[in-house]
């Protein structure tokens, strides 16, 4: 009798534990979806989010006014030849002078500026092969960004060729 009580325990529990393993992962899936249509969305491009890999994702808006951040990055090795066509409208690396010192920070003018959280959230490379855009959110256009003005709500995405993964960065203040 205590054999068939442990049996049937331990059989619940598999159950339960495997209920939460598949439940978890479509989860996962649902989330990758999600921001890889977010991206299309503020690109314009169309990514396949079967054929991307999101290595890292960090949302932090909410609050008042919904202010904060979205940074994803994600390998787009599948879809290599895809994006290159998508992105031919961006701007070549490297960047600006400016656009380099919003996302790795820098000085300039003797004055050393940090102004986004990029580099916190995830270390990006030294991009030199690749294509970038910036986009003022409030104009809605691809601007070329001046530290003389930097805008309260923008984007940022960079697409690097030697690992084919794109980094985009959304800052809303």
């Amino acid at each position: 009798m205590k054999r068939n009580l442990l049996v049937i325990f331990f059989s619940i529990i598999v159950i339960i534990l495997t209920i939460v393993i598949i439940i978890k992962c479509n989860e996962n899936n649902i989330e990758n979806i999600i921001d890889i249509q977010y991206l299309n969305k503020n690109l314009g491009i169309n990514l396949n989010p079967g054929s991307c890999k999101i290595l890292y994702t960090k949302e932090t808006h909410g609050g008042m006014g919904n202010d904060g951040d979205f940074m994803v990055v994600v390998n787009c090795e599948m879809q290599k030849d895809e994006i290159k066509k998508l992105t031919e409208s961006w701007d070549e690396t490297p960047l600006s002078e400016d656009l380099n010192i919003l996302v790795y920070g820098g000085k300039k003018n003797d004055i050393n500026y940090k102004i986004s959280n990029i580099m916190d959230y995830y270390p990006l490379p030294e991009i030199k092969t690749g294509k970038y855009i910036f986009i003022d959110k409030n104009q809605q256009t691809n601007n070329k960004f001046s530290l003389e003005d930097i805008p309260r709500n923008y984007i940022i995405a960079i697409y690097n060729y030697e690992n084919n993964v794109l980094y985009f960065y959304e800052c809303d203040t």
